[in-house]
């Protein structure tokens, strides 16, 4: 069972950005004042520009969460973005309280957090929340070229249980001096799980956010046997809310196999990995 907020709950207020920060050439860290911290792992809010060309919001999943601060880390993707990008500590805009399913945390002992590009981010909360709950957490993660959260990680939940796909083969003997306790590897996320998983290892639960084809994947190695597997969708939204039917994905319900169009803004964006239906 997924973990949600209510729709009754959600409100619309003005926050004050406290920082926004390039991490690389395309993402950004953005730091805003939020009246309550609390958020489960994979929800998300929306962020208002609070501009007229620009009504619709941008929704973000949250990263990390305390001391009155919500943490964001989001990717210039389009002229949206970009206007995001741009502002600066002191300026204001408007968001939502947090939506969405997040992750269940699992009564298994072990987890696997697998995230890719800039779907780290909820994956990383929810790695930090596993440990902090005395979660055995193994994190794996994919980048092209220029990874995120990888400190974090390692402050977590140990530089030795972070593993690091990189698309990019140039870019690693630059990356392993600047993070020589993390294990990096030439591929991609399938390819460190298929050597770190081992057939003794027992049942274990495993999240997920990242791009289509990689969540394609883990559902084809997660198996239900082996895992109990959560990916949260990477879909683009209209309205956050489940009014515009914009974000809809396939769903299979596993008791009577009938597939639904399910909104992900407002059924997910985190389902049981089993359940989710790929083109």
């Amino acid at each position: 069972m997924m973990e949600q907020s209510t729709m009754a709950s959600v409100r619309r207020f003005t926050t004050q950005i406290r920082s926004n920060t390039k991490l690389t050439s395309t993402v950004f860290d953005l730091r805003v004042t939020v009246p309550d911290a609390s958020f489960i792992p994979g929800q998300f809010v929306n962020l208002y520009l609070n501009r007229g060309d620009y009504m619709l919001p941008r929704p973000i999943s949250i990263a990390d969460g305390n001391d009155g601060e919500f943490r964001f880390l989001f990717a210039v993707v389009g002229k949206g973005t970009e206007l995001l990008s741009q502002l600066k500590a002191g300026d204001s805009l408007d968001m939502t309280t947090t939506l969405g399913n997040g992750f269940a945390m699992s009564g298994l002992a072990s987890m696997f957090a697998v995230g890719g590009g800039i779907g780290v981010p909820p994956v990383y909360a929810a790695a930090k929340r596993a440990n902090m709950a005395g979660k055995d957490v193994t994190a794996v993660v994919g980048f092209r070229s220029e990874p995120i959260l990888l400190d974090e990680l390692a402050a977590e939940i140990g530089a030795e249980r972070v593993h690091c796909a990189i698309e990019e083969k140039g870019a690693i003997p630059d990356l392993e001096k600047r993070y020589p306790a993390v294990s990096f590897t030439y591929g991609n996320v399938v390819d460190i799980l298929r050597k770190i998983v081992s057939l003794d290892m027992g049942r274990a639960a495993m999240v997920a956010c990242g791009p289509t084809p990689m969540l394609k994947a883990l559902q084809s190695f997660a198996s239900p046997d082996r895992f109990e597997f959560q990916l949260s969708l990477e879909e683009r939204m209209g309205c956050g809310f489940g009014c515009c039917a914009g974000c809809v994905a396939e769903i299979r319900d596993l008791g009577t196999g009938k597939i639904q169009r399910l909104g992900v803004c407002s059924k997910g964006p985190v389902f049981a990995g089993e359940t989710v239906v790929f083109a």
